[in-house]
């Protein structure tokens, strides 16, 4: 059985979602949850072979997540919902009450929070163009964005060191 990382997608530009959408779905992939306004959307698919969610929402606010994590050793959709309700905009705070490897977005009033664990060991790809998008999968946003990214020698180094 082979299992296949968990991938989200985040952006401003709802066709690029789409797409991401679309391509994910044609290789195999589980929808979990999508989500789509005039400022942000998202889509996420859930591993491979895994049947438990990744991703938790309340009215307007959401969390999803791609990776492992335990929050105050809790697992799937109770980490998740209790992580909704306790946070509160303090991401260094919120990450001494989790564990594992993982990529976190958090929708909560109004906000956008992404990142991943505090040794920053989950790699977490974005593109800033005309248009912005967040994804765990640097494939897939090459692939949305007609492989026009350049490579940004700077960061390339400071990740040697």
């Amino acid at each position: 059985m082979e299992l296949v990382m968990a991938k989200v997608m985040l952006g401003n530009n709802q066709e690029y979602i789409l797409n991401f959408r679309t391509h994910n779905k044609t290789q195999g992939f589980t929808e979990s949850f999508e989500k789509y306004s005039d400022y942000s959307s998202i889509v996420a698919f859930a591993k491979l072979n895994i049947t438990h969610k990744n991703y938790f929402e309340n009215n307007d606010d959401y969390v999803v997540t791609t990776g492992t994590l335990l929050y105050k050793n809790e697992l799937s959709t109770d980490a998740l919902q209790k992580l909704l309700r306790d946070f509160d905009g303090d991401v260094n705070n919120l990450r001494k009450h989790l564990q594992g490897n993982y990529m976190l977005t958090i929708k909560k009033n109004k906000k956008i929070y992404i990142f991943c664990e505090e040794n920053n060991l989950f790699d977490v790809y974005y593109y800033n163009s005309k248009h912005w998008l967040v994804s765990n999968s640097l494939y897939d946003i090459a692939n949305i964005v007609d492989n026009s990214l350049t490579i940004n020698e700077f960061n390339i180094v400071e990740s040697v060191f």
